[in-house]
């Protein structure tokens, strides 16, 4: 089954199947669909289903209709790369599909319990946090569990507490933290920013440049693991 059902359009972009060994250009006039390998299939329209998706944007200031009637489905593990000019619309075709942008006519369908996960070009970050917390940030659902955990173990010294129900929640929290080896996370975290080059871990994230923060922002995308993952000029301003 398809990862994801979409139509698409477009009149300025084109869309590039990036395989492993070789890079396929395929500009879309039609309906395509795209396997892990990098392989694209034309088939014809009448091949659609009478109700089948049409996707289309038009940016509201100009009026200018920049995604038009295409329609694309790719399977699990295909690599796209989508090019086009300034203002063709790429970055409004990838906010679309991480559900971001719902101002559109048409239909973006996934399978169901597939994860998307999206970086824009300019990553909005706290102010007020240093680069760990952003990170940190990616693996959100560990840390609320060693929270509570550590709060779990604290609520022992309450004479009053309800050790029974304490000593319950403390074995659950127990089992799904050594199934995420949770227990590793600080190194985790550790090899990840220094993969990606990324600042000191307590610097604030006022002080970061563009290409700082679109590293971190990235580490803590990478860190969430998501299915689908959507990258808009990932290597633009990485200070690489």
């Amino acid at each position: 089954s398809m990862l994801l059902t979409l139509s698409m359009v477009t009149s300025m972009l084109q869309l590039t199947v990036l395989a492993a060994d070789s890079y396929k250009d395929q500009t879309m006039d039609g309906y395509y669909t795209v396997d892990a390998q990098g392989n694209v299939g034309n088939t014809e329209a009448t091949s659609v289903t009478e109700d089948g998706f049409t996707l289309s944007k038009t940016i509201q200031q100009n009026q200018k209709q920049v995604l038009k009637n295409i329609y694309l489905s790719f399977f699990y593990g295909a690599k796209l790369g989508i090019i086009g000019l300034n203002g063709s619309g790429k970055s409004s075709l990838l906010k679309i599909i991480a559900g971001i942008d719902k101002d559109y006519q048409g239909e973006v369908v996934f399978a169901p319990g597939y994860s998307v996960g999206y970086l824009e070009q300019d990553p909005k970050l706290d102010p007020s946090k240093t680069v760990i917390d952003i990170v940190r940030e990616g693996v959100q659902p560990i840390m609320d569990m060693l929270a509570e955990f550590d709060k779990v173990n604290e609520a022992f010294a309450d004479p009053d507490a309800d050790f029974d129900a304490l000593l319950a929640r403390q074995a659950e929290l127990q089992d799904k933290l050594d199934a995420a080896d949770a227990w590793n996370i600080d190194s985790k975290l550790e090899r990840a920013m220094d993969a990606l080059q990324c600042p000191p871990d307590d610097q604030p994230v006022s002080t970061l440049s563009g290409g700082e923060r679109r590293r971190v922002a990235l580490c803590r995308l990478l860190l969430q693991q998501p299915d689908v993952l959507l990258l808009d000029e990932p290597t633009n301003h990485l200070d690489a």
